[in-house]
């Protein structure tokens, strides 16, 4: 509808943004890209664990 808002506000700073669709649409960019970055090498380490889970199993049982 045209009289809804076309903006959100971030949770951290307060600036006022485009909202996005995105894991995290309550933050301005500023704030969201550092997050989105860390979610990214979180699903990076968790492909290479899933390729590598023999290796990650052995290293598990040795450290018991």
């Amino acid at each position: 509808m045209f009289w809804h808002k076309k903006y959100s506000i971030c949770g951290e700073c307060q600036v006022h943004f485009e909202p996005t669709s995105d894991h995290f649409s309550n933050l301005c960019l500023t704030h969201r890209k550092p997050k989105l970055e860390l979610l990214a090498r979180q699903e990076r380490v968790i492909a290479w664990a899933k390729a590598n889970w023999k290796k990650l199993e052995l290293q598990m049982i040795e450290r018991r």
